[in-house]
């Protein structure tokens, strides 16, 4: 693995340290610290799930992770009537919040009610 994100990274291997899913690397720009396994949801991406937190976030004036958390986004979930469509964004929602820790132990009022929105 650490000759594959070095030569990626333009780096030697000798230049290289892996530990604890951390990569730190000295490049041709200095070193570097790079996360192993990417912080992407680990489900499939629905392009509804992220054109609508963006809509939100903008339209709320929130952060990205307000708006997944938060009641309005299950609102329009609930609202939607394509059966394949709101398995797939359910499918993607779920994976974000696994991604973040949430789905275990929602954080907040708003994303407990969010949730339970997602079980209904």
């Amino acid at each position: 693995m650490c000759a594959k994100v070095c030569t990626f990274l333009g780096a030697a291997d000798a230049d290289c340290c892996v530990g604890s899913g951390r990569h730190w690397c000295k490049t041709r720009t200095g070193y570097g610290l790079f996360d192993l396994q990417p912080k992407v949801p680990a489900g499939a991406i629905c392009a509804w799930v992220g054109e609508t937190i963006a809509r939100l976030a903008k339209q709320n004036n929130a952060q990205a992770d307000d708006t997944l958390r938060g009641k309005g986004l299950a609102a329009e979930w609930a609202a939607l009537t394509d059966p394949v469509l709101k398995a797939a964004a359910l499918e993607d929602i779920r994976s974000r919040w696994q991604a973040k820790g949430w789905w275990d132990n929602p954080p907040g009022k708003s994303a407990k009610q969010a949730k339970v929105f997602y079980l209904g």
